[in-house]
């Protein structure tokens, strides 16, 4: 099993942001990841579980199969208590936007997971300091 820290790109496709075709490929990702033994890593409170609710209202029927796919199955969502996570390193708050240091720590609390994100130099960073990254078209591409 893989645990994955996605980034915010997962909800730009799916309100429809980044065009049909990446909304058509992510939707597909919620169903392949409940079909999978891989498991996604939410902190709650952050800017992902944020946006996760704001796609319940503006897309409800993708929302309703995040939620009920992915969000309350605890085999596919590890879902952690945005407070408790570690403070931020100090490397990161020098190198990383403060609106992404949130996935840093999310990595940090979770060993082993993995950083899913479109932000080339944010995968420089993160690598550069121990954190496993891929971006987003490989990690689609090998689901």
């Amino acid at each position: 099993m893989s645990q994955f820290v996605l980034n915010e790109w997962f909800w730009h496709d799916l309100y429809g942001d980044n065009g049909d075709a990446a909304q058509h490929v992510t939707a597909r990702v919620i169903q392949r990841l409940a079909n999978s033994q891989h498991q996604i890593v939410i902190a709650r409170g952050e800017a992902f579980d944020a946006k996760a609710w704001k796609l319940c209202t503006i897309r409800p029927i993708l929302g309703r199969a995040f939620v009920l796919m992915l969000r309350q199955d605890s085999d596919r969502c590890l879902l952690l208590d945005g407070n408790a996570l570690p403070p931020d390193p100090l490397w990161a708050l020098e190198l990383v936007k403060p609106d992404d240091r949130y996935l840093i720590r999310t990595c940090l609390r979770v060993p082993g997971s993995t950083l899913v994100t479109s932000d080339h130099p944010l995968i420089e960073v993160v690598t550069r300091h121990g954190i496993s990254a891929v971006l987003r078209d490989d990690f689609l591409a090998n689901l």
